[in-house]
């Protein structure tokens, strides 16, 4: 099983919420470039986008800490094997 980069699980949520990129990107003050490269997998939520995230769609800072977290255990493990 695969864990997904946190920018999908944010694309959900977008999409799901009717917000469009640059909305998001407006209300958490993150610029429209730093938002395309966590949507496309380029850039780790941290814990400033993680609040960012959390005003703008919800969801508490932990929760988008915790899927980088587990989304960098992922990408640790493989390449492990």
């Amino acid at each position: 099983m695969t864990t997904p980069h946190p920018g999908i699980v944010i694309k959900d949520e977008m999409k799901q919420l009717n917000l469009r990129p640059k909305e998001v990107a407006f209300s958490t003050g993150i610029t429209l470039g730093n938002l395309y490269s966590i949507l496309s997998g380029h850039k780790k939520i941290t814990k400033f986008t993680a609040r960012s995230f959390c005003l703008a769609l919800g969801k508490t800072p932990s929760y988008w800490l915790g899927l980088q977290y587990a989304y960098d255990l992922y990408i640790f493990k493989c390449l492990e094997d």
